[in-house]
């Protein structure tokens, strides 16, 4: 019996589909899908301060009362019977849980404050969520009075490998409401602060994200007024604030190396809903992808050989 035998054009429509040459081609692709995917980001679980994560319902002490250690030259351990593993506070206030309304597209609930309008109080603490190197925070800020807030959050990262928050040593460019009741960004560990001049508009939620470029020694702040659910153009590039400047980062303060977050809240400031994004480790990264483009090259060497 006569074999059938395929039309001339399909042969070389088939040949040409199947050739080397398209191999190498999707070998290739894979290898740029490989180098893009070690700059994705991973986002962390948020921190919401809610009673679902384990937070005491509002209005609560966030650390227990008197707990305050009032230095920033203490080195304070995580936990210690504060809320989820925060550290006590390296300022005045132990922090308190405090109710937060609805307001346009910010859902409310509960939210991290002081609970006074008092310029003299501050909670500073840090939580370790066990990261390796941060890229940008996300995080939601409010601020009722206009007197002295602030509300900040930057990278935690331990400078002297004993597990514990050091103010002083410890904390990573932050970003947020200044004392000045200007948007802006701050140098490491509560160093220099560099104001967009732009205020907020007292009782809104605003979505802040800090991303950080440390080989070009920059941070830069965007922000979104989540009540009028509008953009805020803090005067940069694309209505960002970019602050460019060599001792940002100081000597030690790599975002490559932020394992958690530190956060300041003094007088009316509240924060709400923080989450760091994290890039992925990049040996997975490699490995899944790496496999899919084995996976696809054994699939077409099969289809290459010779019947």
């Amino acid at each position: 019996m006569k074999k059938a035998t395929l039309p001339s054009c399909t042969i070389a429509r088939r040949s040409k589909l199947d050739s080397p040459r398209v191999t190498r081609l999707i070998l290739n692709f894979c290898t740029l899908i490989a180098a893009f995917s070690l700059g994705l980001q991973t986002a962390s679980p948020q921190v919401t301060f809610d009673p679902s994560e384990g937070y005491p319902t509002a209005p609560a002490g966030f650390t227990p009362s008197g707990s305050a250690v009032n230095s920033s030259t203490t080195a304070i351990a995580f936990g210690s019977g504060n809320a989820e593993g925060w550290t006590l506070s390296s300022s005045t206030a132990t922090g308190l849980v405090v109710s937060a309304t609805s307001s346009g597209s910010f859902a409310g609930d509960q939210a991290l404050g002081t609970g006074t309008t008092s310029s003299g109080q501050t909670y500073i603490g840090a939580l370790n969520l066990g990261l390796n190197g941060i890229s940008s925070f996300t995080f939601d800020v409010y601020d009722s009075v206009g007197i002295s807030a602030q509300a900040t959050v930057g990278g935690y990262y331990n400078a002297g490998s004993d597990g514990q928050f050091h103010q002083s040593a410890d904390t990573g460019v932050v970003g947020g409401i200044l004392s000045d009741e200007q948007f802006g960004i701050r140098g490491a560990n509560f160093g220099t602060a560099y104001g967009s001049g732009v205020a907020p508009t007292l009782n809104n939620w605003y979505q802040l994200t800090l991303t950080y470029n440390y080989v070009a020694n920059s941070a830069t702040l965007s922000a979104f007024d989540l009540t009028t659910s509008s953009a805020v153009n803090l005067g940069g590039s694309g209505g960002n604030f970019t602050e460019t400047i060599g001792s940002l980062y100081g000597a030690t303060a790599n975002p490559a190396n932020y394992e958690g977050v530190v956060v300041r809240v003094t007088a009316d400031g509240e924060l709400d809903v923080v989450s760091a994004n994290a890039v992925p480790e990049p040996s997975s990264v490699a490995l899944m992808v790496g496999g899919l483009c084995v996976l696809l090259g054994v699939h077409r060497s099969r289809k290459l050989r010779p019947a």
